[in-house]
């Protein structure tokens, strides 16, 4: 990035003058430079390590995001994202930044009360579980009977936090999900559907990018 620095009397004031102010610019441009070139690498469904090229990676980035959009979202909502290091994390942490959403990751293996506790704190409008069984878990629900969730989280504790929900998924490929749950594969079909998306509405530096709760009472927000 070039930068123009400029003196007042004492003090020196640096700006920015050109180059890419947003992840958003910086993915473009990486597609429109180097479009078939690998971005990133990662497992598929066979265990073997395949590459995104740049353009396939910002054209989901930026069609998951105008699903993002389609859904209601909008900046300054909250993404919580429950699931392992995946590509799926990471297409949908960028398609987050690039609308201006904070992404909220939460540990799959945290303990049961925190996770509510941290999903009742963030109150997120877009949520994305790894499998089935987390998906029943937070719905509350397995074939219409009310799961057994400790006495420390009540049922409908557990309902009412899906209550504000826009955007629910669940990358697990099934076809038994309840309300507001989506499968990944419904996803990707909207997500195909996005044929004339627009780029994402621009970011500042000054935009919230995650909001992170640590262990005890300790919380840190960051840009």
């Amino acid at each position: 990035m070039k930068r123009e620095i400029k003196t007042c009397g004492s003090s020196k004031v640096v700006k920015n003058i050109g180059g890419c102010a947003s992840i958003a610019e910086v993915l473009a441009q990486r597609s429109r430079e180097k479009p078939d070139r690998p971005a990133l690498w990662h497992k598929d469904g066979e265990g073997e390590w395949v590459s995104l090229c740049w353009k396939e990676y910002w054209d989901q980035v930026r069609q998951l995001a105008g699903v993002m959009e389609q859904h209601g979202l909008q900046p300054g909502d909250k993404v919580a994202v429950i699931l392992p290091t995946s590509v799926e994390w990471e297409l949908i942490d960028k398609a987050a930044l690039c609308r201006g959403l904070v992404v909220v990751g939460i540990e799959p293996h945290m303990a049961w009360e925190d996770m509510v506790r941290v999903i009742e704190e963030t109150r997120p409008r877009a949520l994305f579980v790894a499998d089935r069984e987390m998906a029943v878990k937070l719905s509350g629900t397995e074939q219409g009977v009310p799961l057994p969730l400790g006495e420390d989280v009540p049922e409908g504790q557990v309902r009412g936090l899906l209550s504000f929900i826009k955007l629910a998924v669940c990358l697990e490929r099934c076809y038994d999900l309840y309300e507001p749950f989506m499968g990944w594969a419904m996803l990707e079909r909207e997500m195909a559907g996005q044929t004339n998306a627009q780029n994402p509405l621009p970011v500042t530096a000054d935009s919230p990018a995650s909001y992170v709760l640590t262990s005890g009472t300790t919380r840190c927000r960051s840009a």
